[in-house]
């Protein structure tokens, strides 16, 4: 008796594909099962000869297919399936041939159709997607059905650019701590701007049911973002800082060209996506409120990476802003940085030195309004205001000179002649050399600086005879330390010295002239050479401090004393060691500029420093220019202080 043979063919109807391949196939006893797609397998089970099972690798849950059963002998007819029948994964039909005699017998079998696929947790479970970094992405891998009838979770091999991870249904990158489920997902490797391709094989049959995906992280390197006018003044700043209290070191201060009001700045940034960038695909923004507030203004990335962005301080917001430059991917094509259609891209300030991540590039501006109240403030101090200027002059007449220097540029005109430098020379000055006094100025502008931070300062200088030498001479800081080191380290010089010498006797110490030198702990951090003071007189703020208002922290180069002790008799019974003299002298320089991030007149000085950037502004921003100060001071007690 022959026995039939049934055709079975499968047309497979795969979303997005296009079958046009040959089948495989596979033959039992009574059928032979075809398939019209060359990436679907056809096997005859091997414990149940009977049954076959058809691998439909990368077939989604509502992928179909369609199997058609019909005889291939004209002795045997086809009993079910009757037509054709479509099918998906984690289906399964029954197929039945008979002779046309009833003593030929029948044949009976059954056919399962397995699919697998991966899917992301981004864009409806795309397995190509396109995220920015350190977005925490899912990807998961589906096999047939569950019992409830939805697609199944299927312990897989995956492979990512060379990483692996074994019978595991899912993969995660960039796990977040707080996400607890994903605790108990195999992690990779935290993916950096680039392109992944991610495989994965069924861990059963991993011969015929596999799948893969590409997952592209658009990402932006932040090379350097400056001031366009004047490239010193840039984040991410390289130089170590120790001028408390400490600026962020991922905001840019800057204040609006006086010509038309706009920022200008020029963003320099490696886009991690060649392809994007040629395409014109990676676009910047800048908006308030870092991000999250009114677009300012729009535009494409080149392909070198740079450009110059302009925008207006808007009206409505206060004269101090934060403004967030964001970077995005255009992935609906319309040209504009809009979240909705677009994927962000994190600005991130990086320390080239170490790679720790600062925080989001922001620029901090002052408007052209705030700029002139800053100006005003300080032109108050010098007779702007009769009220402030009978103040400062009774207050801190030595800090309102300094400030003067500051305002002016030079001490002509200076209301009072008398707290005035003797002298002054120009010295080399870099804003980014460590250790000499880079490390206090605290904004890269109010100098002519070049592109790489050099310029030349004026050093003005006071001698012992002046206002600001007796303030240094006279701070507690200074005095204090004299009558400590006397008790410390002179005195018991004095009493083995005086131990055979008669009542009256006075001797000098030391006996040269040269005096000792008084030690002071540093205030600054270790790295930071030389010795570092805050000066204050301790009054209350009301009197007016103008010693700290003058130096505030200062580098003593050196500080020396020489003490006159004379040995006494009081009353015939004790004998006493009294100090007649004490001269002390030394030297402090100091770099006198202003920090943005504090508040009052200092705050406004600091604006006029950013504002005069390194004087290309030309007159309509002459105000604002560092310098560095150098005083030698001396002082003589009739005692200890």
């Amino acid at each position: 008796m022959r026995k039939a043979v049934a055709t079975v063919v499968v047309v497979g109807m795969m979303t997005g594909l296009t079958m046009t391949a040959e089948a495989g196939s596979a033959v039992n006893t009574f059928v032979q099962v075809s398939c019209g797609n060359n990436t679907i397998t056809v096997n005859v089970d091997a414990n149940n000869k009977s049954d076959f099972h058809i691998f439909a690798p990368g077939y989604r849950e509502n992928d179909t297919a369609f199997v058609q059963v019909s005889p291939a002998s004209p002795e045997w007819q086809l009993v079910k399936p009757t037509s054709g029948v479509q099918m998906k994964g984690g289906d399964k039909c029954d197929y039945e041939v008979k002779g046309y005699l009833d003593s030929e017998g029948t044949g009976a079998g059954k056919i399962y159709f397995h699919n697998y696929f991966i899917a992301s947790s981004e864009d409806g479970g795309a397995k190509n997607i396109t995220v920015p970094p350190k977005k925490q992405v899912t990807y998961t891998a589906y096999r047939d059905k569950d019992a409830s009838g939805n697609k199944a979770e299927r312990p897989s091999n995956w492979t990512v650019n060379g990483e692996t991870k074994i019978s595991a249904a899912k993969i995660v990158f960039n796990r977040s701590a707080w996400d607890v489920p994903a605790w108990y997902i195999p992690t990779m490797n935290t993916p950096k701007p680039g392109a992944y391709n991610i495989k994965a094989r069924d861990w059963v049959v991993p011969a015929l049911l596999h799948d893969e995906g590409r997952m592209t992280v658009i990402g932006a390197e932040l090379n350097l973002l400056w001031e366009t006018g004047n490239k010193a003044n840039q984040i991410f700043n390289p130089t170590p800082k120790d001028d408390p209290p400490a600026i962020p070191t991922n905001v840019l201060y800057v204040v609006a060209s006086p010509v038309d009001g706009k920022y200008r700045v020029t963003l320099d940034v490696t886009v991690k996506a060649t392809l994007a960038l040629a395409e014109g695909k990676v676009l910047y923004a800048v908006f308030t409120d870092c991000g999250h507030g009114i677009k300012l203004t729009e535009g494409k990335i080149p392909i070198s990476g740079l450009v110059t962005i302009a925008f207006s301080h808007p009206q409505g917001i206060s004269g101090i802003h934060d403004f967030g430059i964001m970077v995005g991917y255009d992935a609906d094509g319309t040209g504009k940085l809009d979240w909705s259609g677009n994927i962000p891209i994190p600005l991130e300030v990086v320390n080239p030195q170490n790679g720790a991540r600062i925080g989001d590039a922001i620029v901090r501006g002052a408007s052209l309004s705030q700029y002139a109240a800053a100006q005003n403030s300080i032109n108050a101090v010098f007779g702007g205001s009769w009220l402030w200027g009978f103040l400062s002059n009774v207050k801190v007449p030595t800090a309102k000179s300094l400030l003067y220097l500051f305002w002016n540029g030079s001490p002509v005109g200076m209301p009072d002649p008398t707290y005035a430098p003797i002298s002054s020379v120009d010295i080399g000055f870099n804003a980014f050399y460590p250790g000499y006094f880079s490390e206090w100025l605290t904004h890269n502008s109010g100098a002519a600086f070049n592109d790489i931070g050099e310029t030349t300062l004026q050093e003005y200088q006071w001698d012992t005879t002046t206002p600001l030498a007796n303030l240094i001479a006279s701070a507690p800081q200074i005095e204090n330390a004299l009558g400590t080191f006397y008790y410390k380290t002179i005195y018991p010089q004095v009493i083995n010295y005086f131990a055979n010498q008669p009542f009256g006797t006075e001797a000098y110490f030391p006996p040269s002239t040269a005096g000792e030198d008084i030690p002071h702990k540093s205030e600054s951090q270790p790295w930071v050479p030389g010795c570092t003071l805050k000066l204050n007189t301790w009054w209350p703020d009301m009197l007016g401090d103008d010693t700290n208002a003058s130096v505030g922290r200062g580098r003593l180069l050196s500080h020396k004393a020489r003490y006159r002790v004379k040995k006494e008799n009081i009353a015939g019974v004790l004998v006493a060691f009294t100090v007649t003299e004490v001269k002390s002298w030394g030297e402090m320089i100091d770099l006198y500029d202003f920090n943005w991030d504090v508040s009052g007149d200092a705050h406004n000085a600091a604006v006029l420093q950013v504002g005069y950037g390194n004087g290309s502004y030309g007159p309509d921003r002459n105000r604002g220019r560092i310098f560095r100060t150098r005083v030698q001071f001396s002082k003589t007690y009739g005692g200890l202080p």
